[in-house]
């Protein structure tokens, strides 16, 4: 078994010890290169991605995904490319949407995908937009996932192929560029799912884009704001030892610096919780 939490860069993992503690198995954080054994857990360190190729596990620290790393979509991806229909892919509690595009390269694999049912989920996006999505074969209730985890890993055969298709690359580039390294951002889609990738491996949904850029939005916002107050300060400092004509601008220019430092403030301050509220009615109206 395989898991993955979406957790910061900046702080340790108390996940492997906590699971250990009560679970029958051995669960331990992964090691890069170790081999896969039967009746293991690895997880997924912080700020590595967690996956897997026949036979071993690989933790690398490639690009953020979703802005997470780990995030879930590489350890579904890897998974399905080494192991095909042999794959249980299970998406739990979460916001956003990661993990969508991981169960679709899953299910076209052959393998099986499982979504915990949103009633239960503490944060029930994660698995909604995977069902809405198409994305998942097994919907339930949290304490009912074990048994059928049980049941599919002692059948003897699991299903064929699927015929949903991972992403593909459409070739198209958008014209927002990556929230991460400003590189230009490349389209790749799957029925109705859109992913964008950079060309160093950003990777994001559209939700998550989304979300991302809002915050590089308020970033520049603060910039310019920082910028307009620093040529004001400088103006007014100019101002005593200049000229009786360049005082005046220099005045003039300093209280319009500031004019606009303040209204960009207004905005920010006024419009930095909206695309949070955006994305959490876009779920409510989904949901109903």
């Amino acid at each position: 078994m395989f898991v993955v939490q979406h957790i910061g860069d900046a702080y340790g993992s108390e996940l492997a010890r906590v699971l250990g503690a009560d679970s029958a198995l051995k669960v331990q954080d992964a090691l890069h290169g170790e081999p896969i054994e039967r009746g293991r857990v690895y997880v997924a360190p912080p700020d590595n991605h967690l996956q897997v190729r026949a036979g071993f596990v690989d933790v690398v620290r490639a690009p953020r995904e979703n802005g997470h790393r780990p995030a879930v979509n590489p350890l579904f991806r890897s998974a399905a490319e080494a192991y095909g229909s042999r794959v249980v892919a299970v998406v739990l509690t979460g916001t956003l949407d990661c993990g969508t595009t991981g169960l679709t390269v899953v299910k076209a694999r052959g393998g099986v995908s499982v979504a915990e049912d949103p009633q239960t989920a503490a944060w029930p996006d994660m698995p909604a937009n995977a069902i809405r999505a198409g994305a998942v074969d097994h919907v339930l209730p949290l304490e009912d996932i074990p048994n059928l985890l049980i049941q599919l890993a002692t059948e003897e055969s699991l299903p064929a192929m699927s015929d949903i298709e991972p992403p593909k690359p459409t070739g198209a580039y958008s014209l927002v560029t990556c929230p991460h390294c400003h590189g230009s951002l490349r389209e790749a889609e799957a029925g109705p799912l859109l992913e964008f990738e950079c060309h160093v491996g950003h990777k994001f949904s559209l939700r998550s884009l989304y979300f991302e850029q809002a915050d590089q939005v308020e970033f520049a916002m603060w910039a310019a704001i920082r910028a307009l107050e620093e040529s004001a300060a400088l103006a007014q400092r100019l101002a005593p030892n200049a000229s009786p004509d360049a005082h005046g601008r220099l005045l003039d220019k300093a209280r319009t610096m500031n004019l606009h430092a303040d209204t960009l403030r207004t905005m920010v301050l006024s419009g930095g919780q909206s695309t949070r509220g955006d994305l959490a009615a876009l779920g409510d109206a989904e949901r109903a």
